[in-house]
């Protein structure tokens, strides 16, 4: 029997391992001023610190047009976005130091993300949820193999190199780094620019 799958609606993740030269942004961490996340009674975090500047890329245009060309090779191909322009709005370090964790969040006022990772770890990894959740429990003994179409929570490990980008609004966190180093990313928010949309919902954008 011949039959088609269709994602429909989904929200694609991409996952690319970049060739290219970051050791410029590594070389610096050291002398990033970072401070620490608090907890809170909802969202939770462990010894997460988050880098005092939210345009830190600034500091290095060249990775980051390597970044907005991944981006925009993400937008074009797989979202069919040719038309629309996107600009990188916010940028920033983050640390999760051993035995630490990120909280369960969102990125707001945004409408892709990205996050790129240093170096390879053995934990740490980024946690995303089902947007969709279900109240059915259909597998409680853990017997049905977890794919992109059955899987309420999906893992992706930090590798170096590792760009990540996904919709702004999937939620996500960061699970507990027991690699016995420090773990750092660098995330990113886009939001399109230029003239979008028609009549009453036309937008017109200008270059921050």
């Amino acid at each position: 029997m011949d039959y088609e799958i269709l994602p429909l609606f989904s929200f694609p993740v991409a996952v690319i391992d970049l060739d290219e030269d970051f050791s410029n942004i590594e070389n610096s961490i050291d002398s990033i001023k970072f401070r620490k996340i608090d907890k809170c009674e909802i969202n939770s975090s462990q010894n997460c610190y988050i880098a005092n500047s939210s345009n830190f890329l600034t500091q290095f245009p060249e990775e980051k047009n390597i970044l907005l060309h991944y981006f925009y090779e993400y937008k074009n191909n797989i979202l069919g976005l040719k038309t629309i322009d996107f600009i990188i709005t916010s940028s920033w370090m983050n640390k999760i130091e051993n035995d630490g964790y990120g909280h369960y969040h969102c990125h707001t006022n945004s409408i892709y993300s990205g996050i790129f990772y240093f170096d390879s770890y053995d934990s740490g990894e980024l946690m995303f949820y089902n947007p969709f959740p279900t109240t059915f429990e259909l597998d409680p003994d853990d017997d049905i193999e977890d794919n992109v179409f059955n899987s309420h929570k999906w893992t992706i490990e930090p590798q170096k190199n590792r760009l990540v980008i996904f919709p702004s609004q999937l939620y996500h966190q960061v699970l507990k780094n027991t690699s016995g180093k420090n773990r750092y990313s660098l995330a990113f928010n886009l939001f399109p620019c230029g003239r979008f949309g028609e009549i009453d919902s036309a937008l017109n954008i200008n270059h921050v």
